[in-house]
């Protein structure tokens, strides 16, 4: 898998880049989560939400990561991700 650092690029299935990696997460449980900004448009960081890192999907050849199935609808229906640190 291409190395991504958090802030790259993300998008769902439509080829529009509207999702931003903005860090992760090692759960107790063993899983790594991807936090991902959405509709981060303007840098101020977006609805935040927390999926399985399995879940995303590289794309070399457009250097996104794709999230099958996602839709900005669908993702901004999911819990908001807040940290406490």
């Amino acid at each position: 898998m291409p190395h991504t650092p958090a802030g790259a690029g993300c998008e769902g299935e439509a080829a529009s880049p509207w999702l931003t990696i903005r860090s992760f997460i090692f759960g107790k449980d063993g899983n790594i989560y991807a936090v991902l900004a959405v509709d981060d448009l303007t840098g101020l960081g977006g609805h935040l939400i927390a999926i399985p890192f399995r879940s995303l999907k590289p794309d070399d050849p457009a250097g996104y990561i794709i999230l099958p199935g996602a839709s900005r609808a669908s993702l901004q229906k999911l819990p908001v991700f807040v940290s406490n640190r």
